[in-house]
């Protein structure tokens, strides 16, 4: 009991590190949300080029965010986290303030590469700062929470970039300049709490030495995973809204309310599914929402036929399936230990994964070549991916999981939440 006593005394850290790194993914997640409404003002209309070339606005910053995960670990080594999260949201800031002035189109580009190295640097070194000031055993809901303020940016800033741009869509970057500016701001109030945090990770570490070593290989399972989750969520948020336009002719307002309630989940329900976690073990959570989330989404061809009450049931299972996959990855990831080099590799993961997805999807499509209103081609492809979700997931945790995560807990839990 008393060495239990002291592992919690270090590892509590802060609540204000928490509160803080939280408020910077809240606030750095504005940015990039806020472009989302006004791409078509701000590229397609401002520069003369196709929907195709827009495309390439929201996917050039994957590349610098790809390029980040193999040196942001030698950086903030060299600067310390909260170093790291000024300058590059400092950074940002100026690379936004950049964008808004008419500077062509592939000069744009070239700055949204770089803008890309800067977010995902922000976004990865604060969720390192969370990771370090958790209580091991709290983790998961503390990941969660974490995820709950990332996407609820996501969230307000999509809605306050729409309410700019009908001003003036060069606002929205002059908005998500302002916000790196704060979150620049609220960063280096981490500094005396993050000595505290030091101090105490390396004594938590010492006294947690044997998962630890456990966990070289869940860097790269927990980027395969977050990929397989990231395409499926792709088709979510496309290919589901297109077969519920084309093959059942539902209204926008019906769509969005249905594609709404599972964002909306998603997001509210990643603290709670994160605490899952942390009761039942992360293997059967990740097998539990798993099933909820794919499984659900192969039913939708079955129940979703009107926009009744049923149809939004199932979609809020596939929201909470999501905000479970999303907590017990993103926990996966910062149990190994390998700091924000490995979170940024995670996210340009998940990114590459949500690129794909669409990608595949839409190149099956035209394949295809069937009648639009043909139900058939949506069915196929929601009904593929999410097989091919739930084979990737139990190999996933057969095969990785079950060697190197959670070796402490009882093979009890998975047949409990079976039964």
């Amino acid at each position: 009991m008393k060495q239990r006593s002291t592992n919690n005394t270090p590892t509590a850290g802060s609540g204000v590190t928490l509160a803080l790194a939280m408020g910077i993914l809240f606030v750095s997640a504005l940015p990039d949300a806020a472009v989302v409404p006004v791409l078509r003002e701000l590229i397609v209309d401002r520069y003369g080029v196709g929907p195709g070339p827009a495309h390439w606005f929201m996917s050039v910053n994957l590349l610098g965010a790809i390029i980040a995960a193999g040196m942001l670990g030698k950086v903030c080594r060299a600067l310390g986290q909260r170093r790291t999260i000024m300058l590059a949201a400092l950074a940002n800031a100026a690379l936004l303030g950049l964008m808004s002035l008419h500077i062509g189109f592939v000069p744009t580009l070239v700055v949204r590469f770089f803008e890309g190295f800067a977010d995902v640097a922000v976004y990865a070194v604060a969720f390192d700062v969370i990771a370090s000031a958790c209580l091991p055993e709290k983790k998961g809901s503390r990941m969660g929470a974490a995820a709950t303020f990332l996407m609820l940016g996501i969230a307000v800033g999509i809605g306050v970039g729409g309410r700019i741009g009908n001003v003036n869509p060069i606002a929205s970057l002059w908005f998500g300049s302002l916000a790196c500016l704060v979150t620049a701001a609220i960063a280096s109030m981490l500094s005396r709490e993050q000595k505290k945090v030091s101090t105490q990770k390396q004594s938590t570490q010492q006294e947690e030495n044997q998962p630890q070593r456990l966990s070289s290989q869940p860097v790269y399972a927990s980027c395969i995973m977050m990929f397989a989750d990231r395409a499926l969520g792709g088709l979510l948020a496309t290919t589901l809204p297109l077969y519920l336009a084309m093959g059942l002719e539902m209204s926008p307002a019906k769509r969005g309310a249905l594609v709404g309630v599972a964002m909306l989940l998603t997001a509210l329900g990643a603290c709670p599914m994160g605490h899952l976690a942390d009761r039942i073990g992360l293997r059967a959570s990740r097998l539990l929402c798993s099933l909820l989330y794919a499984g659900s989404l192969v039913s939708v061809p079955l129940w979703i036929t009107d926009g009744g009450v049923l149809a939004f049931v199932i979609m809020g299972i596939i929201g909470l399936g999501g905000a479970g996959l999303f907590a017990s990855s993103l926990l996966l990831v910062t149990r190994a230990g390998r700091g924000s080099g490995a979170i940024a590799a995670y996210h340009a993961a998940g990114n590459t994964g949500f690129l794909v997805g669409p990608m595949v999807a839409g190149l099956v499509l035209s394949l295809t070549r069937s009648n639009a209103s043909d139900p058939a081609p949506f069915i196929t492809i929601l009904v593929v991916a999410s097989l091919m979700h739930l084979i990737i997931n139990a190999v996933a945790v057969v095969l990785v999981l079950g060697k190197t995560a959670d070796v402490s807990e009882p093979v009890s839990n998975i047949t409990r939440i079976a039964a």
